[in-house]
């Protein structure tokens, strides 16, 4: 997970982290007030891609570090809210 500031969270959902527990962290931290806004990112079904932070890095508030063999076709991205 990502806190990309502003209310805004990323969540990658892949090998271990489904989208129905997307939801539910989604609705709690909605619900706490923590989050206004989640960007869910469907990341490949493999190790290489376990956790979000394996594909992508935030190095400042506007600029990511992408894992340079990762197909940004195959990622899908769910703005809820």
């Amino acid at each position: 997970m990502h806190v990309l500031g502003h209310g805004t969270v990323m969540i990658g959902m892949g090998e271990r982290t489904t989208p129905i527990a997307v939801e539910i962290l989604t609705r709690r931290l909605f619900e706490t007030g923590l989050a206004t806004r989640v960007i869910a990112i469907e990341l490949p079904h493999s190790h290489a891609f376990m956790h979000l932070d394996t594909v992508m890095t935030m190095i400042d508030r506007a600029t990511f570090v992408l894992y340079p063999y990762f197909d940004r076709t195959c990622a899908v991205g769910r703005s809820l809210r």
